[in-house]
């Protein structure tokens, strides 16, 4: 995927994650530049429908999407910046809430939706060397709270 903006502008941001809708109309793609893009499940595949540029810090990897199916319009994004973002797929411009403090050092992260969509959860991870445990961190998805 070509970028088109910040520090990223005119190199090619390899996607680190992808997921569909859980209704399969739309693809979703997080890419190493902090960006979001979505394309129908139609096509045409060459060019996204919809991009959200330095969704998360710009070259920071965006490590995990996850698409609402509850008529909320809404996507969670994880980065390896420490924070979950909700977005509204209707507008892209700025993030529903953002939550920090969800350290991961894994490119691998995810964030998830329980099976009724009431919440989601995002895994945190330590270094070795820590004390401190990793956490499993659980948010209401009407209230953008802890529950």
């Amino acid at each position: 995927i070509k970028t088109s903006q910040g520090l990223a502008r005119g190199r090619k941001a390899p996607v680190t994650c992808c997921a569909f809708s859980p209704d399969g109309t739309s693809i979703f793609a997080g890419t190493d530049s902090g960006s979001i893009m979505r394309w129908p499940e139609q096509g045409p595949f060459l060019k996204p429908a919809q991009t959200a540029p330095n969704c998360h810090p710009n070259l920071t990897p965006i490590t995990s999407v996850c698409a609402s199916s509850n008529g909320r319009h809404q996507l969670l994004t994880r980065c390896v910046d420490g924070t979950v973002k909700v977005w509204d797929l209707r507008k892209f411009g700025a993030p529903l809430q953002a939550f920090g403090d969800l350290e991961t050092i894994y490119e691998h992260s995810d964030v998830v939706y329980s099976p009724d969509e009431r919440y989601f959860a995002i895994g945190t991870s330590v270094r070795r060397a820590s004390q401190e445990p990793g956490r499993l961190v659980f948010f209401d998805s009407t209230t953008l709270q802890r529950p």
